[in-house]
């Protein structure tokens, strides 16, 4: 194990600030945020575009994860298991996941709706999961996409994958 290595440094700090933001937004005292949580990261995992690095929780009963891209370290995802309480069956229209997505993220003009469903994250905790795929000047950009898990009664966001490349046209 290489505690040294700087992509589990980086996936301790994202997990740390997505908290820390939160907290904020929820407008509680952020002061005292290691005191309410601590992140410890393991070793990066290979994953299809990149590394994956589980972060762990201490003082607070959840696992998160944040996915990293080989190249630039750039973050490509990252889910807080957590975020998928309280248990919940409710389900969302479309229309409705859509609306609260876009006040979650900002979707990109060129961003075509590719699947909306109820997952079942965790036992008895439905959620909502809404892809999109890319489409730019008509043509499918192959791998690049965004998912969103979200809860529908808390609203919040428990898993983000973000695969969205900068487009050259030569």
């Amino acid at each position: 194990m290489n505690p040294a290595d700087p992509r589990r440094k980086e996936a301790a700090e994202r997990v740390e600030r997505i908290l820390t933001g939160r907290l904020k937004r929820a407008g509680q005292s952020v002061s005292n945020a290691r005191e309410l949580f601590s992140c410890q990261a393991d070793e990066p995992q290979p994953y299809k575009t990149g590394s994956q690095v589980r972060v762990h929780i201490s003082r607070h009963w959840s696992d998160a994860r944040v996915k990293l891209d080989g190249d630039t370290g750039d973050m490509l995802g990252y889910s807080v298991d957590r975020y998928s309480d309280p248990p919940t069956r409710t389900e969302l229209t479309g229309e409705q996941a859509l609306a609260l997505a876009a006040s979650l993220i900002s979707i990109p003009p060129d961003a075509v709706l590719e699947s909306f469903q109820h997952v079942e994250w965790a036992p008895r905790r439905w959620l909502v999961e809404i892809q999109w795929k890319r489409v730019h000047q008509g043509l499918r950009v192959d791998g690049d996409s965004i998912r969103v898990v979200i809860h529908p009664d808390t609203r919040r966001l428990v898993e983000l994958e973000w695969f969205w490349r900068s487009l050259r046209l030569r």
